[in-house]
């Protein structure tokens, strides 16, 4: 397992080497996409797993609480349309439901899920799903949903809460019978991005491998379609805080290593899955010409990849080549820092991490409770370390200044 101190150390040295050596490498998520696989650059295939095992994901870290549904397994998910959730209980009728809009997560974000589609984006307290309350710090339920879980069936479903690191919920069937609650507690799966639950199988899974020990998932996902709205497609998607960018058209891919005039951005897709598409005379995929993509791994390191072939259905494989090009310097993204703070939020006693593209100057760093009280004001190395054992649980603004630059941050103590 790699140590947060060392990711963070080497994402902090940039390096010049001698030309690495292009990899052919291969990744199979079986035949009719049953699986999703976890995939390092530097080491390879991480994990697989069935992808239709699950029906709910719950964000382990993260300000925007993400709860997302498995659209590549047939969960779906609805707001109850005419009633709350003092309601909850009582008969509820599905009458029209395929009319009903279906709440879908984003595929451009791992941090906006199906539940945060209803979230008021002029409150910055409400989730979708909940909202934070200044007084207790928890994130309360405030509606009803109908979900249909991967074997079909449909239930109600009610969030209660989100209070000290622990998601609690309720299902039942749509008569208001066989309620059942569960919990999903952060701390199981602290170093992961997301905790699962099965409908199906009424059961928890820890199916990810460790966050910083894979960089892309090959894997079947639910995606915006022209004229069929979310439809399941099987591609590539990022690992949160890996960076990626897709130049189109190349003269010669096998030689172009020009990753510094490279658009780099973090959005989850930008391999995504329509670098191929299905040729109905030949009867297989055609591999999109002229483009390479170029990858950030976790040890802070630039890839190319070029994709070179594609299985389809009948056996799930994924061809490509890759090449080790050079460490990150981050100067290459030009006006996008890559300064945080995190786990956010962050649970009692942990400490919060500071991550910043800064190599040597030394950071400002100011914390700010709600009622305006100034309740730290420090210097403080680059990529260290910030208690939070005199922090009451609340929410915070961080202000991270570096030289003449400023960065704000919300950060909540559970």
């Amino acid at each position: 397992m790699k140590s947060i101190f060392t990711l963070l150390t080497a994402l902090t040295i940039f390096t010049v080497g001698t030309k690495a050596q292009s990899i052919t490498d291969s990744v199979s998520v079986n035949a009719s996409y049953t699986h999703q696989v976890w995939y390092s650059f530097e080491n390879g295939e991480v994990k697989s797993e069935q992808v239709d095992n699950w029906d709910l994901a719950f964000e382990i870290n993260g300000y925007n609480s993400s709860i997302r549904i498995n659209h590549a397994g047939g969960t779906q998910l609805w707001i109850y349309p005419t009633a709350d959730t003092a309601a909850w209980g009582s008969n509820l009728d599905t009458t029209g439901i395929s009319n009903w809009p279906a709440l879908l997560n984003s595929d451009t974000s791992w941090a906006h899920g199906a539940f945060n589609n209803s979230a008021d984006p002029n409150d910055q307290f409400d989730l979708g799903w909940g909202v934070y309350n200044m007084t207790t710090h928890h994130v309360t339920g405030d509606s009803i949903y109908v979900i249909q879980n991967t074997a079909g069936n449909f239930k109600a479903f009610k969030m209660l809460k989100l209070a000290g690191g622990v998601y609690s919920f309720e299902l039942a069937d749509l008569d208001g019978s066989n309620s059942i609650t569960r919990m999903i507690d952060k701390q199981a799966f602290s170093e992961r991005n997301f905790g699962y639950y099965s409908i199906t199988n009424d059961e928890t899974l820890n199916r990810e491998p460790n966050r910083f020990d894979w960089d892309i998932t090959f894997t079947k996902y639910g995606a915006p379609i022209q004229g069929f709205g979310v439809y399941p497609v099987t591609g590539v998607l990022q690992n949160k805080g890996i960076e990626a960018a897709e130049v189109y058209p190349v003269n010669d891919p096998e030689s172009y290593e020009d990753y510094q005039s490279a658009q780099f951005s973090t959005e989850m897709n930008i391999m995504g899955y329509d670098w191929k598409s299905y040729d109905f005379n030949s009867g297989g995929y055609v591999i999109a010409d002229s483009t390479v993509y170029f990858c950030t791994d976790q040890m802070g390191n630039y890839w190319k990849l070029i994709f070179s072939d594609f299985g389809g259905s009948s056996n799930g494989n994924f061809y490509f080549t890759k090449e080790k090009l050079g460490a990150t310097g981050f100067e290459s993204f030009a006006g996008e820092s890559e300064t945080t703070l995190y786990p956010n939020p962050v649970a009692p006693g942990q400490s919060l991490r500071l991550k910043t593209d800064s190599q040597s100057e030394p950071v400002e760093l100011t914390l700010i409770d709600m009622t305006g009280k100034i309740v730290l004001d420090k210097i403080v190395e680059p990529n260290t370390t910030i208690s939070t054992s005199q922090l009451t649980s609340g929410l915070y603004l961080a202000k991270i200044k570096i030289g003449n630059e400023t960065r704000t941050q919300k950060v909540i103590v559970q």
